[in-house]
């Protein structure tokens, strides 16, 4: 990697939000008085509310960042019980991907959705992003999310692309 991207990069934030992580939900829709009302699932709504009181502590009063943003989110879900004991001592040897449970895109989208007027004005402003999905005896998430200066940005991707 070209250090002066290394350069470009300055934390902004790193928290973690204990739990599983929750996948945001479709959309649901419901008739009320003869009117379609669209509405974002209540567990979906309680776990960005989560997030982001997580965020705002990580913030400690900090206005949300407007220019471009890194996140770098890790996605640790909870071994079930059920697991056998075979399963177990693989996944413990980091040899079991954890495929099961929510799509991680889905993770990430209400995540940083969460953040959105907090840690940054918008999630637009993603231009960066590295997830995975781990298992974990104790499911949470970590975030770290950097502010990014586009201009060193663009004058290494000329340099890389020649």
């Amino acid at each position: 990697m070209d250090s002066r991207l290394d350069m470009t990069r300055r934390d902004l934030v790193r928290f973690s939000v204990p739990g599983a992580p929750v996948p945001k939900g479709r959309p649901k829709a419901r008739v009320t008085n003869g009117f379609a009302q669209i509405y974002t699932p209540h567990k979906t709504r309680q776990y960005e509310a989560k997030v982001k009181r997580a965020a705002m502590d990580a913030m400690k009063g900090l206005l949300p960042v407007d220019g471009p943003v890194a996140v770098t989110l890790i996605a640790y879900f909870p071994i079930a019980a059920s697991t056998t004991k075979r399963d177990r001592a693989l996944i413990e040897a980091g040899h079991k991907a954890c495929m099961a449970l929510a799509d991680l895109d889905n993770v990430v989208k209400s995540v940083t959705d969460a953040l959105n007027e907090v840690v940054y004005a918008d999630d637009r402003q993603i231009i960066e992003l590295n997830a995975r999905k781990l298992w974990s005896d104790s499911p949470r998430v970590l975030l770290k999310i950097e502010t990014l200066h586009a201009a060193d940005l663009v004058a290494a991707a000329q340099e890389q692309t020649g």
